[in-house]
């Protein structure tokens, strides 16, 4: 007992060190700049790659489209107090909306938007300034831009004014969202996707995210979650970092429980996903290698599906090279990028056209 009490007593031996309260108010300024620039450049590769995919599902979801600019902007209010000093010195940001970030080849950058463009009328009418500028003008934008319909933005670059013509594009009304957790694992709901920033990381190549996030949208275009059940998110790839260290996650005990077609589902995605990725102009050639990769941080997946939702990597790396052969052939042979769908699906496809 007197042996547990020692232990239990023991402090530290050396000096503490005194910390300069001022040296240590400026790294947290310092790292909370660093957190938003590395958030920023997430949240703009997600982007990046995601709009030329959300671009190429249009024709398989006509009736779910939405308009596109590829513009990000921000004010100062944006950001959560913890950040907002940072985000006003990091970005110059202050009451009006500033543009961020211009997506390559999106219709903002075809209008030559530039970064530090003040956003200050949509079709001459003032575009809100202040705490709630933000939210306000995602309404105004949702409401009042449609697809292939030209609008009048007037913005503030170097002290002048300046008009800009854009044509708002059409992509496939599913959001894309960033989650902080750090597991490799993206999920499809039906009306979003959303990707782990372990994800993120993981996806070394912009192919890799590209045949990931084609994946999901495959699933949200097959109308794969609400096949399975009503309200409930299908987690499309396991969370690998837990498999491999032999923890199961509540959410993959559901799925394996709940999914008897999930396996092939899991399958039509990647097949479908691949048609997606292609159409958007992505390479695909090397699309395939992400499940070797990923074999490589969970070898029990060589063997055995991944749950009793998900074919084992080799399996699935061995289909997508299959579907890459079908995709070259159909380009070489200049055929339409379709899916060979069964003759029942490509009946429903066509009532729901």
């Amino acid at each position: 007992m007197g042996a547990l009490i020692m232990v239990g007593c023991v402090s530290p031996a050396t000096r503490p060190m005194v910390v300069d309260q001022d040296r240590l108010e400026k790294e947290r300024y310092h790292q909370r700049a660093i957190a938003l620039e590395s958030q920023l450049f997430d949240q703009m590769r997600l982007h990046r790659v995601g709009f030329p995919i959300l671009q190429a599902a249009v024709p398989f979801t006509k009736e779910r489209t939405r308009a596109y600019l590829g513009l990000y902007y921000a004010n100062k209010y944006s950001f959560s107090e913890n950040f907002r000093d940072a985000a006003e010195k990091q970005f110059g940001l202050g009451e009006k909306l500033k543009v961020l970030e211009v997506i390559p080849n999106s219709p903002a950058d075809l209008a030559r938007f530039e970064k530090g463009d003040l956003l200050i009328r949509l079709n001459g009418q003032p575009i809100p300034s202040g705490e709630n500028a933000a939210v306000d003008l995602a309404h105004i934008l949702e409401n009042d831009l449609a697809s292939g319909k030209k609008a009048l933005v007037t913005v503030i670059r170097d002290d002048d004014p300046l008009d800009l013509e854009i044509t708002p594009a059409a992509i496939a009304d599913f959001t894309l969202l960033l989650s902080s957790k750090q597991s490799v694992n993206a999920k499809a709901t039906g009306k979003k996707i959303i990707l782990n920033r372990g994800m993120l990381r993981f996806a070394e190549t912009d192919t890799e995210l590209a045949y990931v996030l084609s994946h999901e949208v495959a699933h949200n275009v097959m109308r794969h979650v609400r096949a399975v059940i009503a309200n409930y998110t299908l987690g499309t790839i396991v969370d690998l970092a837990a498999l491999s260290v032999g923890v199961v996650t509540g959410n993959a005990v559901g799925a394996a429980a709940a999914y008897s077609r999930a396996p092939s589902f899991e399958s039509e995605a990647d097949y479908v996903g691949l048609y997606i990725m292609a159409r958007s102009g992505q390479p695909i050639d090397d699309a395939a290698n992400f499940w070797r990769r990923i074999a490589a941080i969970d070898p029990k997946g060589i063997q055995k599906r991944l749950l009793a939702t998900h074919p084992a990597s080799p399996e699935r790396f061995v289909a997508l090279e299959d579907t890459i052969k079908e995709i070259n052939f159909k380009k070489a042979q200049g055929l339409p990028l379709d899916p060979e769908l069964r003759p029942k699906e490509q009946k429903k496809g066509d009532e729901n056209k």
